[in-house]
């Protein structure tokens, strides 16, 4: 069982509390930029006549090319949360617990 009360474990473990509070928020500005980009994608497919351009360069009907592209955000929305907010939210769950442990 760790020394809590030794003063050089304490900073060591005070120090990598703080480089996972700066990883934490690295991965949650991540994600919140990420989503932006996926909603101004999702508005430029919905309300602007790019779709109609890439049903016709993709040899699709509109119905079609209007699928597939919701298909494709959504998978994009998936990965983000897989690659940003579950780490992120691995990091504050693990850095709360180290503080918890160093607080007692």
């Amino acid at each position: 069982m760790p020394d809590y009360k030794n003063k050089d474990f304490k900073e060591h473990l005070e120090h990598k509390i703080e480089k996972m509070r700066i990883k934490q928020n690295i991965k949650f500005r991540a994600f919140l930029i990420n989503y932006v980009a996926v909603l101004i994608v999702w508005l430029l497919v919905e309300y602007t006549p790019l779709l109609d351009w890439a049903a016709f360069l993709m040899w699709m009907s509109f119905e079609d090319a209007n699928l597939y592209m919701m298909v494709m955000i959504g998978i994009w929305k998936v990965g983000a949360v897989l690659m940003f907010m579950m780490p992120g939210l691995a990091i504050w769950w693990e850095r709360h617990s180290l503080k918890s442990q160093l607080e007692n």
